[in-house]
């Protein structure tokens, strides 16, 4: 999480950080983001179950979110079918992989 917070944040983009999936929900309560960057392997709550919180919620469904994940990843899988993923960075990653993720979802 640090370093996609300090590459994004090199490019000039505003960053919110949240350590968990309940503080990232919380944080929805303040704050709406242009883009949420979700780890799918997180403590307490999976960054999937998070991510079905946020699309159930009309004020928050129409927030794109790109899953970090270092899990294999099927398209075939109902729990990923489900989500709506904008896009998806796969771990190991490259600050270009990111900052593609990242401008193809915000800029098109």
């Amino acid at each position: 999480m640090e370093l996609i917070c300090d590459l994004l944040r090199a490019d000039g983009w505003s960053v919110a950080e949240a350590e968990n999936a309940y503080s990232g929900l919380e944080a929805l309560n303040t704050i709406r983001p242009d883009l949420i960057l979700m780890d799918i392997m997180l403590p307490g709550m999976s960054g999937i179950e998070a991510t079905h919180k946020i699309k159930s919620q009309q004020d928050t469904r129409d927030i794109p979110i790109i899953a970090v994940t270092a899990s294999p990843i099927s398209r075939d899988n109902k729990d990923w079918a489900t989500c709506e993923f904008a896009d998806i960075v796969s771990k190991p990653f490259t600050i270009a992989d990111v900052r593609r993720a990242v401008h193809s979802v915000l800029c098109g």
